[in-house]
């Protein structure tokens, strides 16, 4: 044939005894061509291939390599389910290799998931949110990377979360401490509440797996009332106050008070 659509079935080795390697093939005429397309292939290891064209499920009309679509609410799923007895699970692997051999370069985007819908006026899917990640440096033996999560604001997608080389960024995708945070202006970066208890949110200090300290409000922390703000040193430790590296006061765990004013 030379056009229309016909299914064939190839050898794919010498037939011998015990040896009959056969593949299937299901050929199609694309749209304003005259030759034949193989599109599907049954191959002998009893694999299913896509050798051209898009696979739609739900749609006549897929404009990529696996498109599915449905109308029925919360749908469609995608499941990957995996049946073994250990602690172990299915996996989704998003992987980037380049044609030409060798590495990737530094700063080379591997993967991304995107969360797309319509605005009020756009007939195109915008991105509202997006998962990413990218390879920071691929030196052997000390490669680092970052995974950060974009989100809308005010029309922008602004990679707000990010995690960096075991860092954790957010407003900045260069974290130089474990926890970075910046404000593309001044006013308000960091908020500890709680809607009801006897707190009203605090952060506490370890120091090998001891608490030496807390900063926060509320009875919890041994303030008269729940809206009292609260700098709690436990009775072993030592506050200091220092203007730069100079030491200007210490209030001693026992409950003195001293300073460079001799008080």
């Amino acid at each position: 044939f030379t056009s229309g659509a016909s299914i064939s079935a190839v050898a794919r080795e010498t037939w011998s005894g015990t040896h009959y390697g056969t593949e299937l093939g299901f050929n199609v005429t694309k749209t304003g061509e005259t030759s034949l397309t193989e599109a599907l292939i049954i191959s002998k290891n009893a694999q299913v291939l896509m050798n051209a064209g898009n696979v739609g499920i739900g749609t006549t009309t897929a404009d990529e390599l696996l498109h599915l679509v449905s109308s029925t609410s919360l749908k469609p799923v995608l499941k990957l389910e995996n049946t073994n007895d250990n602690n172990l699970n299915a996996q989704i692997h998003l992987v980037k290799n380049p044609a030409t051999g060798g590495a990737e370069a530094d700063d080379d985007y591997l993967g991304q998931v995107d969360f797309k819908g319509l605005n009020d006026v756009d007939a195109s899917p915008v991105t509202f949110g997006r998962l990413q990640c990218q390879a920071k440096d691929v030196s052997d033996g000390t490669e680092d990377g970052r995974v950060f999560i974009a989100s809308m604001n005010a029309g922008t997608l602004e990679e707000t979360l990010n995690v960096v080389s075991g860092k954790v960024g957010i407003g900045t995708t260069a974290p130089e401490a474990n926890l970075e945070i910046e404000g593309a202006s001044a006013g308000l970066l960091f908020q500890l509440g709680a809607e009801s208890g006897v707190n009203c949110g605090y952060m506490g200090f370890e120091h090998e797996g001891s608490h030496i300290g807390f900063i926060g409000g509320g009875a919890g922390l041994g303030a008269p009332a729940n809206d009292d703000f609260v700098i709690r040193v436990e009775t072993s430790t030592d506050m200091h106050f220092l203007r730069g590296t100079t030491e200007a006061m210490v209030l001693k765990g026992e409950g003195d008070i001293l300073s460079k004013f001799g008080l």
